[in-house]
């Protein structure tokens, strides 16, 4: 059995059982958890991007200086 999702291209082949309809039933079980796999991958590195671009680098100038001044007295 092999199953193609057209908008990915992503194509699964499942030759373990014998009955058609169970390899059928084994191939989309694969071909969920590999699309879930790869929207999960999306969602990270768009989250990763998203957090690499809130930090900054810690240069010196991007850091909170603070001035401790003598009291008088």
């Amino acid at each position: 059995m092999r199953i193609t999702h057209l908008p990915t291209g992503l194509v699964v082949t499942c030759q373990d059982e014998k009955s058609q309809i169970k390899n059928r039933a084994k191939a989309m079980r694969v071909l969920r958890t590999r699309l879930y796999d790869l929207a999960q991958a999306e969602r990270d590195a768009e989250l990763k991007a998203t957090r690499r671009s809130m930090v900054g680098s810690g240069d010196r100038s991007e850091k909170i200086r603070t001035y401790n001044f003598r009291s008088r007295g």
